[in-house]
């Protein structure tokens, strides 16, 4: 049997064609002559380049706030910021460290009007590591463990960047209620308490502090949701966890130095020296 040539093919475009970055010219008139960056974000995104103009046109439509918040917070980032369309992207919106540049490679344009909030959250992730924030990596020959960084990182920088969204706008609730739709039914699949491995444990806890965190935001009176959740199947994980967003709340996450102490905490408590270290993001 003959062997199936499994790559994608770029979709064709004719000079007379729309240009499909959105620019309203023509192809010939746009992007057939930047052939160099169109190979490139097709070959390594599978992304179509958009012209900025519509993109953020777009953008500062789709939700009360996000025009602030774009035409604000953008005009912080000291790299410039491109934009490409992938309608195969799992996320909403991507974004990617050009070295040079950011790249923000989104899945619909225009951005549906429930998930405004996750792409402003996205873009506002850039400002945190043009910030000089740290985040916890693997160590050397640790990269079967990446996801233990990646929980850690999520549990401080998430609320943190949710935290500089919310004076715009946004509806974090409906967000929040989201992620609790998706969550939820995870939990409900693991084992109760006195079954689960030290690596569950360390996860189910990351993500109940970063939930804690979150909803904190919204109303420090509001009962999070997921505590009912963690009282029947994770009680014990239920207290650690409290008293470590206590500690968090009283120490504070709001700069790089603060977020390099917790970090460097819970790596120690969690007994992950040996796996995780901190370092520049």
């Amino acid at each position: 049997m003959a062997e199936q040539n499994t790559e994608k093919a770029m979709p064709k475009s004719y000079p007379n064609d729309p240009c499909p970055c959105h620019s309203g010219k023509k192809y010939k008139h746009c992007c057939q002559k930047e052939t160099a960056r169109t190979r490139y974000l097709w070959d390594k995104f599978h992304a179509i380049w958009q012209d900025p103009r519509y993109v953020m046109d777009s953008l500062t439509k789709t939700a009360q706030g996000m025009s602030d918040f774009f035409n604000e917070r953008m005009a912080k980032l000291e790299k410039p910021l491109f934009f490409a369309l992938n309608p195969e992207e799992p996320c909403i919106v991507r974004t990617y460290d050009l070295k040079d540049a950011w790249l923000a490679v989104f899945q619909k344009m225009p951005v549906p009007l429930d998930f405004t909030m996750d792409a402003a959250h996205e873009l506002e992730k850039l400002l945190y590591l043009e910030a000089g924030f740290p985040k916890a990596t693997v160590r050397e020959g640790q990269n079967a463990d990446a996801y233990l960084a990646t929980s850690l990182n999520h549990m401080l920088s998430a609320p943190y960047i949710d935290s500089n969204i919310l004076g715009y706008g946004f509806d974090m609730v409906s967000m929040l209620v989201h992620e609790l739709q998706v969550q939820l039914p995870m939990l409900q699949n693991y084992p109760t308490e006195e079954k689960l491995s030290s690596y569950d444990r360390y996860l189910i806890g990351c993500l109940l502090i970063q939930q804690l965190l979150k909803w904190h935001l919204v109303d420090s009176t509001y009962t999070c949701p997921y505590i009912p959740v963690y009282q029947m199947k994770f009680p014990m994980i239920l207290e650690e966890c409290q008293k470590r967003f206590q500690f968090i709340l009283d120490h504070g996450y709001d700069s790089p130095e603060k977020v390099r102490f917790l970090l460097e905490h819970f790596i120690q408590i969690n007994h992950l020296e040996d796996t995780l270290e901190v370092c520049e993001a």
